[in-house]
C-alpha cells in the first residue's frame, strides 16, 4: 500500500493513532491525534517520546506496556491518565508490535479519551440508591 492510501486510511479514524520507533520515538500520528493534542502537524514530537512531551503525571506504567509490546506483546484497552493543555484526561490505550522481515520493529496504537464516560459513570454511581430489598 502507498503512503497517501495508507494516510486516507488512518486519517479516517476517530480514535488517535500513533506510531514509533524500536526506542519508543514517534515517527507518524494520525489527524485525531493531532486535533487531541492541538497540534497543527506532527513535525513537534517526531522523534520525541511521552516522556519527552510531558504527557504523563505517571509515566512509567506507559513506558512498561511499550516495552512489553517492543518485546512482542500486545495491550488492549488499557486505562491511563494524560494531560492535555493543562487538563488530565482519562484514556483507553491499545498498542501492537510492527514488524519487518519477521523482527519488531516498532509499534502502533490508539487511544480514545473516555473522561465523559468516566465522569457519567461516577456520577451515576453516586447517585444510586441502594435499599435492602
Amino acid at each position: 500500500m502507498d503512503d497517501n492510501k495508507f494516510r486516507q486510511i488512518i486519517n479516517i479514524s476517530q480514535d488517535c493513532v500513533f506510531w514509533k520507533d524500536k526506542e519508543r520515538r514517534f515517527e507518524g500520528v494520525n489527524q485525531a491525534f493531532l486535533d487531541f493534542y492541538g497540534f497543527k502537524s506532527d513535525a513537534i514530537l517526531i522523534g520525541r517520546t511521552d516522556e519527552d512531551m510531558g504527557w504523563h503525571s505517571d509515566p512509567v506504567p506507559f513506558m512498561q506496556d511499550e516495552l512489553r509490546v517492543l518485546a512482542g506483546e500486545r495491550t488492549y484497552k488499557v486505562a491511563g491518565k494524560c494531560e492535555i493543555r493543562g487538563r488530565e484526561r482519562d484514556i483507553i490505550a491499545s498498542k501492537s508490535p510492527m514488524y519487518e522481515n519477521g523482527k519488531v520493529t516498532g509499534l502502533i496504537g490508539s487511544f480514545r479519551d473516555v473522561t465523559d464516560v468516566v465522569k457519567h459513570d461516577l456520577l451515576t454511581a453516586a447517585n444510586t440508591v441502594y435499599t435492602r430489598e
